[in-house]
């Protein structure tokens, strides 16, 4: 490669300052080696990096700025010099470790970091290493280069503290990241289309350790916010490893890249983390953000990597290990039962026979939570201690030298003992002396010896991370260009402008854009370029005294202009640019700009919004919901049945505009041929606009419609670019509201906010059903209720508030369990949508009733698996005003837990039945026949008509072969009968039902109860026309108000007169009701009287008889 490279060298002690290459096949290469009578003479790979500044790589073919070598580039402190012509004396200065502990004290690491500083590469297709460490990218600018960062291996900095990526930027590229050590990006800008891509090389070939590399967001900023995917984690035998997180102290300040209340990511490979409970919960990243997090899982807590070195294993008889976790504060203390999660981690192994081998995963740091970690061997089912000699490895020291906090946890390693006096508590302090060097692996004096829980194991010396930097806090983990302070003692250098060399004459010399006799003449002082601006002397190496030409001084910051970059007409127009907030602007030169607007929003100013968002929604062919093309979010979309060619997607407006535009973003599979159709009437539709060419991949296309009115509109495709369906991911529309529109009172509703925290939005108000299939969330907030309930934190109601930070969970241990909702009034459903925890069901069905009392099953599932997340339930619409999930199998050990239950109709068109509010009292207890694996013989059930007014599909939907394969609908309604909860203590307060009232009495009455500082109106208690009264139970008192000085108010919902409603203190005691003995009084263990809450089972102060 020397003769195509623009500059070549075989050791990297050379000094590389200003220079430029264009449009070679290599730019700057290090290829570390030796040739000729040098050959084994010098251990070019450990070779001290000279210093490499100001230089710019644009176009080339191959490489831009690479260091190469077969033994990589590692720069230690070794006795070559000029005055040994070159050569190394003693090549065991050349070694990975340092027994003696002379050159770095208090650790065996030989490394001498240094810096790669205000390099610029542009055009190339590789920057970057193969395998090389204590090296740092600092002031780097990498843009639209293939791969912005092509790095294979690395290791963590012998000084302790330092950062791989410092004041860097990248843009426009995929930054492909390397294994082994926390690999840090201090105060590092991420611009547009940028992807990271984690341990992309580890175990290809020889490259990589364990494929768990950590890596750590420090004061960094994230401005990519395309559509793409932003990481990709490796998969396989890649391990699915590493993990990302900000700093810790950091977790509160933005970044732009992970979501509120979320500051780590890990691979969907371990399950195990989606158990944990809030406040330090995980969730499966895919129902909310798609694929931009590679499916991951997002932690607001800090993760970290654990590794486990072993040796002597092979893949073919290497064991499991078995990790168990306890989410509680007690340590080791607090292992007793069951544990709460637990996951099995393969063997890994770098090729087939390889010292590189043992098993890592993403660890919790923190102490509220422990671990118990064990061999588990999968042919006999039994776990067997963690061999002595192993090492563990547990994050990294830098976390504690630059952060100020030790990263900490609660370990119980099977056959180790763990922590000072067996506690458990390991450290990321905890010594590495002879783990890593980057060129060298595990040294045979730290197996049994060094590493966490070991026998030698002790804390390392901690490391002044500031005083490394001066003093200055603000640059720690930065590293100065290379010079030899120590040489110019005599005569020391000013630092502000110039260094000392490290060859013969050790001399000083002037940094780049200073001259002059004592380097004294700034260069870049008559540019002043303000802070965005950096002045182009900087880059051109040692120019001498050279004018600098003022109207080329300055190299500005993107979409800044001028001679001293001042201006732009984003932030300095009259007036400025703002895109009216719903989008960001960019400057094209120093006098125009352009507003680049966010989804939902168009216009030169980004004025015009979309106004399909969140409006109810239809089609005629539904594999993925039609309402995923209008809720606003790219990462989710609607698709159609496979196979199908005559399809429609609709938008009711609600009201008549007059449409400008119409863009819809296609996923890959795409309509060859199709129309957008407009309607005043939802039932005949007329072509306003055509497309014949279409394309798969075709992405967005606007239809520019000028003017067309209509309430309602749709996208008719009528032929399939590809064999699959059609796909749509957002499908916007622009306008106005037309001047001739007469008022409509049918509601607008507005989709589910897709962000990590769901805002309360009311129940909707009784309408008139507008003549369209108009579709829309019903449950929120409903009334709800469960056969089981773990603890009083997770109620039912949690999985209808709107929250997916809040859940259900039932009892462990039971596998006979439903989850139901009273929607108040009668809906025709079609979709359920639950967002399960870890702990899900294998088997469960959907049912729906419009009496509370005889359910059929319209939907089942047989296949679910732990941490399954997001499982959606579409089927034929269907009248029902309770809607239950009747799960009959756990797919792991703990009970069933539900993060938001979602259910999607349209009002019924047909008549209302009476509300059926039922109480505990008044149901049977399940008897041994309610056995949910044997239902009772099927019994059909009546389905709506459509309303005449309601627009048909064109082409009636033929299933394709994806259709949900695993879980279809059973052959005909089952009607299983009522498993009435043991408690039914309604939750929430109901909001009038969206029916007339009944006409017909209920015998029973429905007990609830509110919270409140004043009595509050009865109407806000009592559903459907009912009048409040009554008292407030202790329990009532005690559980749900005795917080916050409010007072409970007891409602009875009759049709009797009111009674009067007034607070009941907690220190009262309501009656005995008739069907309970006095306090004290025994009672069986499995009664059911009360409502179940025999003491043995609940809260309640009476006994039953």
């Amino acid at each position: 490669d020397a003769p195509n490279a623009a500059f070549y060298s075989k050791a990297a002690t050379n000094d590389w300052i200003g220079n430029r290459a264009a449009n070679t096949y290599n730019g700057m290469l290090l290829d570390a080696g030796t040739q000729g009578q040098a050959s084994g003479q010098v251990c070019a790979s450990d070779a001290a990096l000279g210093r490499w500044v100001g230089n710019t790589m644009h176009g080339c073919s191959r490489f831009g700025l690479y260091t190469l070598g077969h033994g990589g580039n590692f720069p230690k402190v070794t006795d070559r010099s000029i005055g040994t012509n070159g050569l190394n004396q003693n090549t065991a200065l050349c070694d990975g470790f340092d027994p003696s502990e002379s050159i770095n004290p208090g650790t065996t690491d030989r490394g001498y970091p240094a810096s790669f500083y205000q390099n610029v590469d542009y055009h190339n297709v590789f920057v970057g290493h193969y395998n090389a460490g204590d090296l740092q990218h600092r002031a780097h600018s990498s843009i639209n280069n293939n791969n912005l960062i092509y790095w294979k291996e690395t290791k963590n900095f012998a000084d302790g503290c330092s950062s791989h990526f410092f004041d860097s930027f990248y843009q426009d590229g995929n930054l492909a990241l390397p294994d082994q050590g926390s690999i840090i990006f201090s105060r590092t800008k991420f611009g547009k289309n940028v992807h990271l891509e984690f341990n992309h090389h580890c175990d290809v070939g020889a490259t990589g350790v364990l494929c768990m590399p950590q890596y750590i967001l420090d004061n960094s900023v994230w401005e990519n916010d395309n559509s793409n995917k932003w990481i990709s984690f490796q998969a396989g035998y890649n391990n699915d490893g590493g993990v990302l997180s900000v700093a810790p102290g950091q977790e509160d300040l933005p970044n732009g890249f992970f979501p509120e209340g979320y500051h780590s990511v890990a691979g969907s490979t371990y399950s195990y983390l989606l158990a944990s409970p809030g406040p330090r919960k995980c969730i499966d990243s895919s129902p909310l953000y798609g694929d931009r997090f590679d499916s991951g899982i997002l932690c607001n807590a800090p993760l970290r990597s654990f590794k486990i070195y072993s040796r002597g294993l092979t893949g073919s008889t290497a064991p499991m290990l078995k990790v168990e976790v306890w989410f509680n504060s007690l340590g080791l203390l607090g292992q007793n039962g069951p544990a709460n999660a637990e996951q099995l981690v393969g063997f890994h192994m770098i090729g087939d026979l390889s010292v590189k081998q043992g098993y890592s995963f993403p660890i919790m740091a923190g102490l509220s939570q422990s671990y118990r970690i064990s061999l588990f061997d999968q042919n006999e089912g039994t776990t067997s201690a963690i061999p002595l000699d192993w090492v563990i490895e547990f994050s990294d020291p830098v976390i504690g030298n630059r952060f100020g906090v030790d990263d900490e946890v609660y370990v119980n390693v099977l056959g180790r003992s763990c922590g000072t006096n067996g506690d458990g508590l390991i450290t990321s302090q905890h010594d590495r002396k002879f783990l890593w060097s980057g060129d060298h692996f595990i040294d045979d004096a730290a197996w049994g010896n060094f590493g966490a829980c070991a026998t030698e194991s002790v804390d390392m010396n901690p490391v002044d991370c500031s005083a490394l930097v001066g003093g200055n806090p603000s640059e720690e983990g930065s590293i100065e260009a290379s010079e030899c302070p120590e040489l110019c003692a005599a005569s020391p250098c000013n630092p502000i402008n110039s260094y000392c060399h490290c060859g013969i004459p050790s001399t000083c010399k002037c940094k780049p854009s200073f001259t002059g006799p004592d380097c004294s003449v700034d260069l870049c002082s008559s540019a002043s370029c303000g802070e965005h601006g950096s002045c182009a002397a900087k880059y051109l190496g040692g120019v001498g005294d050279v004018a600098i030409d003022p109207s080329f001084g300055c190299i500005c910051e993107s979409g800044w202009f001028g001679n001293k970059c001042d201006v732009n007409p984003c932030e300095m127009g009259e007036p400025a640019k703002t895109c009216s907030g719903n989008g960001k602007c960019f400057s094209l030169n120093g006098i125009d700009a352009e507003c680049d607007c966010g989804m939902g929003y168009q216009g030169n100013d980004c004025e015009a919004h979309n106004i399909a968002y969140g409006k109810a929604s239809s089609t005629s062919s539904e594999l993925q919901p039609s309402s995923r093309a209008f809720d606003g979010n790219i990462w989710s979309r609607f698709e159609s049945f496979h196979g199908v060619d005559d399809v429609w997607l609709q938008v009711d407006l609600g009201d008549v505009y007059d449409i400008e535009s119409v863009n819809i973003h296609w996923e890959a599979s795409s309509a060859k041929r199709y129309d957008i159709e407009v309607s005043s009437d939802g039932i005949t539709f007329a072509s306003v606009w055509s497309k014949t060419d279409g394309y798969a991949n075709m992405g967005s296309v606007i239809s520019m419609l000028n003017g067309a009115s209509g309430r309602f509109l749709r996208m008719h495709a009528f032929e399939r670019t590809m064999p699959y369906g059609y796909s749509v991911f957002e499908m916007e529309v622009f306008g106005v509201m037309g001047p001739s529109s007469p008022p409509t009172h049918w509601p607008t509703y507005k989709a589910i906010s897709l962000a990590p925290t769901v805002s309360k939005v009311p129940t909707l108000s009784p309408i008139t059903s507008p003549p369209s299939l108009s579709r829309f969330e019903i449950a929120r907030e409903k009334i709800s209720s469960a056969l089981s309930v773990n603890i009083a934190a997770t109620d039912a109601a949690l999985a209808f508030d709107g929250n997916p930070g809040t859940r259900w969970e039932s009892a462990h241990g039971t596998e006979n369990v439903w989850l139901q909702v009273d929607l108040g009034g009668v809906f025709l459903v079609s979709e359920v949508k639950i967002s399960w925890e870890f702990a899900c069901a294998r088997k469960y069905d959907i049912e729906l009733s419009t009496d509370g009392v005889s359910f059929t099953s319209v939907w089942s599932k047989t296949d679910g698996v732990g941490g399954m997340g997001l499982i959606d339930s579409v089927f034929s619409g269907t009248n029902a005003r309770f809607v239950r999930m009747q799960a009959f199998e756990r797919a792991t050990q703990y009970g069933y837990s539900i993060w938001e239950m979602e259910v999607y109709g349209s009002v019924s068109s047909g008549p209302s039945p009476p509300p059926m509010m039922v109480t505990p009292t008044s149901l049977p207890t399940p008897g041994p026949s309610s056995n949910p694996t044997s239902p009772p013989s099927p019994q059909p059930t009546t389905q709506p008509s459509p309303s005449p007014t309601t627009p048909q599909p064109s082409s009636p939907p033929t299933p394709g072969p994806t259709v949900e394969p695993s879980s279809p609908p059973t052959p005909g309604p089952t009607v299983k009968p009522s498993l009435p909860p043991t408690t039914l203590a309604p939750s929430k307060i109901p909001t009038p039902a969206p029916t007339a009232p009944p006409t017909t009495q209920v015998s029973e009455t429905v007990f609830k109860y509110v919270c409140a500082k004043s009595q509050p109106i009865p109407s806000t208690i009592c559903a459907d026309g009912k009048i409040a009264g009554g008292e407030c139970s202790t329990e009532n008192i005690n559980n749900g108000c005795g917080k916050g000085g409010k007072s409970c108010y007891w409602a009875s919902c009759t049709d009797s007169p009111p009674l009067s409603l007034s607070p009941v203190a907690p220190s009262s005691q309501p009656p005995t009701p008739s069907n309970c003995l006095p306090l004290g009084t025994t009672c069986g263990q499995n009664s059911d009287c009360c409502g179940g809450n025999c003491p043995t089972k609940g809260k309640n102060p009476y006994q039953c008889k």
